[in-house]
């Protein structure tokens, strides 16, 4: 897993029975066809599909098809989460591309070939957001 940039929000919950609230919004383009993003909580990787054999487990999966040339995908997602803390929690995402990937990447904001073309490989932004929720 790798930190991507900007995307790490921290939050003091005031009372121990708190709910946090985290969105993400998150633009990638696959280097690999497949890639991960992972939602962090601290050290702890949180919200993430049950496990199913040897497939990949995480909180959002990008498919990149091989035509897909100068693309990226936009995807979301919302989860609440329970830390039972008052200390400071950091909510983080993470990217991830397929373990036999070599070079090929994960590309966040951006597409693989990050030309600057005025039809193809436009930027993007990713946003993560926190809020808590007195119980």
């Amino acid at each position: 897993n790798v930190d991507i940039s900007n995307l790490t929000i921290d939050i003091t919950p005031q009372y121990s029975n708190s709910k946090i609230h985290i969105h993400c919004d998150v633009m990638v383009c696959a280097g690999s066809y497949v890639a991960q993003v992972v939602l962090m909580r601290d050290s702890t990787e949180i919200y993430k599909a049950d496990a199913a054999g040897s497939r990949p487990i995480t909180a959002i999966s990008i498919a990149h098809p091989p035509s897909g040339d100068g693309t990226s995908q936009r995807s979301s997602a919302t989860f609440i989460d329970s830390p039972a803390t008052t200390s400071a929690i950091t909510y983080k995402l993470m990217a991830r591309d397929r373990p036999d990937a070599g070079a090929d990447g994960c590309f966040v904001n951006r597409s693989e070939q990050n030309r600057d073309t005025v039809n193809y490989d436009g930027y993007g932004s990713s946003s993560i957001t926190v809020m808590e929720i007195k119980v």
